[in-house]
Parts: C-alpha cells; structure tokens; sequence
C-alpha cells in the first residue's frame, strides 16, 4: 500500500497538474503522474483509481486523473505534504470547488473563480506561482 506522505513526495517529482479543456469550452485541472517503470503508478491507480496508460511515441507510462471526485480525494491524501507544487494543488482545490454535482450549469461567478484557479495553475506551471516560497509561509 501506498502511503500518503511517499504519494506526495513523489507527485512533487514526477507529477503534474494541468488545464484541459472540457467539451471544448471550460477548463479545468487534470493530474497526471509520468514515469519509466509501471509498477508505482499501478499503486497511485489502485488507491485513488484513474488509469495508467503508456505514451505513444516512447516507453513511457503514465498515470492520470481526470474526474473531479478522484482528483479532490487524491490531493485531500497529499495537500499537507506537497512542497514544490503547493501553489497548484490549492488552485486545483478552488477550480474543483467550482464543481456542480454534474459539473454544468455554473454560474458567472463559479466560471469566473474557475477561470482564475485554472490560471494560477498556468502560471505556476511557468515558475511565476512562488510555489516553494508559498508552501512555507
């Protein structure tokens, strides 16, 4: 079994949350963990579901977690261990939050908290979130 403490560690090296698009209109994160050997990523698969599928163009495997309930199960486990990607998993928190049960029908103001989580998301990507200085203060 995989511990909550290793699962964050090792999603502040090898993991990421992203945008995508959802039905070509609305963004919102997805989580995605890439790595050489399959065998940890079935452990991330069997705890917090999603799929661990293999890259196209080069042997590379990768776990991903698209659906919203999964997602906030997995970063709740880690939320308080992460370091590096801090800045993202709280911004990943606020756009899921935005969530309806069907995740349709949102209002101007949820759109807008979400468009604005999604791109604090964005921007520590790009290294201008303060994710290490965030995480400690």
């Amino acid at each position: 079994m995989i511990s909550n403490g290793y699962a964050a560690g090792f999603f502040d090296g090898e993991g990421s949350i992203y945008n995508r698009r959802y039905k070509g209109h609305d963004k919102l994160p997805a989580i995605r963990i890439s790595q050489n050997e399959r065998e940890v990523l079935d452990l991330f698969a069997d705890k917090w579901g999603g799929a661990v599928k293999m890259e196209t163009h080069r042997p590379v495997f990768y776990w991903i977690l698209a659906k919203a309930e999964l997602q906030k199960a997995f970063l709740l486990a880690i939320r308080s261990q992460v370091v590096v990607k801090k800045v993202q998993v709280d911004a990943a928190f606020r756009a899921l939050a935005t969530m309806s049960v069907l995740g349709r029908n949102l209002s101007d103001e949820q759109r807008g908290r979400r468009r604005e989580a999604c791109d604090a998301i964005s921007r520590a990507n790009r290294g201008k979130g303060g994710a290490i200085k965030a995480a400690y203060r």
